[in-house]
């Protein structure tokens, strides 16, 4: 029997790469489309209607400066400049949506260089902790429950502080819908074989059933504008650098869990 390139391991891991980077473009193209469209069509149609008020104002003004007050233009000249400021925030609004998708699009899609070093997953999930609850907007109980265990990772240490930013972000966001008192996080760290383990629970209302498949694509969120839903793809590429795994498991009676999984050390072989 020949061998061919497909017995290759080489080539049969660079073609699955290949095929997971044509996939991930495919939901990226396809989130994009959909996100820029919303914004898009609003920014065209207030567009268009400024257009459509534009002459009116001019006609009213004319007839206000060159024929003297009359009570019905002056009506309709109010209304008119009462509408305009409305359309004005209408446009910047969209205009604001487009620059914050093609900004969080950048974020995604750029090169990234890691600089590993060994640390305390620890100390980072504690520095996260105390940087998000010094936030004035975040009004959330933050429970930490930490592995006593020296829980030493090999990573980049700025790219997993991000990485962990962003989910308790995602978990602060998740409880900002219910009352109060029922609202909480929790971090928690474990060793688990040779993996590091992090778990951020959260007493939001948890993912709808699409949800739990779709959470880590870009573009994919269940929260109201103006998230992008960014946050929670890019962690999960930050992951995959590190050939670690992320899930998003529902809680009951309510709330959503994520788990990580990240290698402690480094085998010093490929990347993933």
């Amino acid at each position: 029997m020949t061998a061919t390139d497909d017995d290759d391991p080489a080539v049969y891991a660079a073609r699955a790469t290949a095929d997971d980077e044509r996939a991930k473009l495919e939901r990226l193209s396809s989130g994009l489309r959909h996100e820029l469209n919303n914004p898009a069509t609003a920014l065209l149609g207030n567009v268009r209607l400024l257009a459509r008020f534009l002459p009116a104002v001019e006609v009213l003004l004319r007839e206000r400066l060159l024929a003297g007050t009359t009570s019905a233009a002056g009506e309709r000249l109010d209304f008119v400049l009462e509408t305009l400021p409305i359309i004005a925030d209408g446009l910047g609004r969209s205009a604001e949506r487009i620059v914050g998708i093609i900004r969080g699009l950048s974020e995604y899609t750029a090169d990234k260089t890691y600089a590993n070093t060994v640390f305390s997953l620890n100390d980072a999930v504690r520095r996260v902790a105390r940087e998000v609850e010094a936030r004035p907007d975040v009004l959330v109980p933050m429970e930490i429950r930490l592995d006593p265990r020296p829980v030493e990772i090999e990573a980049d240490e700025g790219a997993i502080h991000d990485l962990i930013r962003r989910l308790v972000d995602n978990a602060v966001e998740a409880v900002a819908t219910v009352v109060p008192e029922s609202r909480w996080v929790e971090l928690e760290t474990r060793v688990e074989g040779s993996d590091a383990v992090l778990y951020v629970r959260d007493s939001g209302a948890g993912l709808p059933r699409i949800g739990r498949e779709r959470v880590f694509y870009p573009f994919f969120t269940t929260k109201k504008s103006p998230h992008l839903g960014l946050g929670l793809a890019v962690a999960a590429d930050v992951v995959s650098t590190y050939c670690g795994s992320i899930a998003a498991r529902e809680r009951h009676p309510r709330g959503t869990e994520l788990v990580v999984h990240l290698p402690r050390r480094s085998d010093g072989g490929p990347p993933c």
